[in-house]
Formats: C-alpha cells, sequence, structure tokens
C-alpha cells in the first residue's frame, strides 16, 4: 500500500498526469511480493553425489515467468536459465541460493521482479 500510495503522491508533485496503465503496474507487482506462489526446492538426486544439488523453482500464479531467470548458487557461479537447475558445489557448507525472476502479466505490457532465496547446507 505504500508502494502505491508513494507513486500517486509522487504523480501528483511532478505535476505530470500518471497514466492509468503506469497505476495498474504498481497494483499488479504489489501482488508478486512475498513467496506465497513461490516455492524454491533443493534435493540431492544420488547420495553418492551429496555435492550434486538439483533446484527446482515452482511457481503458482496466474502470470507467465519469462525465460528471464537468473540463479545465484551462493559460491560464486551464477546461470541464466530454466526453472530446474542443476549445480555442484566445490567445497562443502552452507550456501544462500537465489534465484531472480521476471513475471509478465498476460495480456499486458508490464513485468514485475520478484527473488526467491533458500539457504542449503552441502555436505
Amino acid at each position: 500500500m505504500k508502494k502505491i500510495s508513494l507513486l500517486l503522491l509522487l504523480c501528483v508533485l511532478s505535476f505530470s498526469s500518471c497514466k492509468k496503465d503506469d497505476v495498474e503496474a504498481v497494483i499488479d507487482c504489489a501482488l508478486f511480493e512475498g513467496d506465497s506462489n513461490f516455492s524454491l526446492t533443493a534435493t540431492v538426486p544420488d547420495a553418492d553425489y551429496p555435492k550434486n544439488i538439483e533446484f527446482k523453482l515452482e511457481y503458482t500464479g496466474g502470470q507467465t515467468i519469462t525465460h528471464a531467470l537468473t540463479w545465484d548458487f551462493g559460491d560464486g557461479n551464477t546461470l541464466a536459465g530454466a526453472p530446474t537447475q542443476t549445480h555442484e558445489y566445490a567445497v562443502a557448507g552452507d550456501y544462500i541460493v537465489a534465484v531472480h525472476i521476471v513475471i509478465n502479466e498476460a495480456g499486458k505490457n508490464n513485468s514485475c521482479n520478484h527473488t526467491s532465496t533458500k539457504t542449503i547446507t552441502v555436505e
């Protein structure tokens, strides 16, 4: 709500009018804040290779996730790609994995950014 109020205030203060699409974009992006529509999981597919981790991002919202997914595996390695990725860690330890997502709303010319994170322990 604060973002919507701030946007409207900025529009009034700048003496230019906000377009309806600008306000709708802010309202639509506010719906994606938080992790309620996202699930980020990490699994070890083969117990013989515990440093090889499979990550999967699932999204249950009604909009379209574009191909603009960027993974940050927390060890200095990043990768642009699909919602499911496999990464092999060189060293055991705790890592914060992040996936940056761009969501395009169907039928509209706006997009929203979201980041989901998960802390994992590699053995």
